[in-house]
């Protein structure tokens, strides 16, 4: 059973609805995301993995993983506490392999605030889902086709 504190479950309630139940995977390992990926992105993903310890890629997960209808990774989804007291520094260093581990796999990377949710939450904040995430993941490339529809 997977446990989610409030937050997670809101962002999980919006992707759920923006990107369809089936293709919003919680909790999947960063193994399987990046399991059918390039090499270059196999080697970084071993090389970061021998640095720490044998299982780490099976056992750590990543948030929420957005899929296509093909069941291929295509967007990571990762929330912090952004509240200016808090810094976790193992989920920094997670982001920071993410981020390199996304751009050799070429899978998109998100990363929300719990500003930015309590934004995308609030009917007159004017933010949504789509404008937050386009402003995250479009300066890379686009938003798949049948995403959000």
């Amino acid at each position: 059973m997977l446990n989610f504190d409030a937050h997670q479950a809101q962002l999980l309630r919006l992707l759920s609805e923006f990107f369809g139940d089936t293709n919003v995977i919680p909790q999947m390992s960063l193994a399987a995301v990046f399991a059918d990926c390039n090499e270059a992105a196999q080697e970084k993903l071993a090389a970061i993995a021998l640095a720490r310890t044998p299982d780490w890629s099976r056992t750590e997960k990543c948030l929420f993983t957005i899929v296509d209808t093909d069941g291929t990774p295509k967007l990571i989804v990762e929330l912090f506490a952004d509240d200016g007291n808090t810094v976790d520094l193992l989920l920094l260093d997670k982001q920071e392999q993410l981020e390199v581990l996304c751009r050799e796999a070429q899978i998109h990377l998100a990363i929300f605030g719990y500003h930015e949710l309590a934004q995308i939450l609030d009917p007159s904040s004017g933010m949504s889902l789509l404008s937050c995430l386009s402003g995250k993941v479009l300066p890379r490339t686009t938003i798949p086709a049948g995403f959000g529809s």
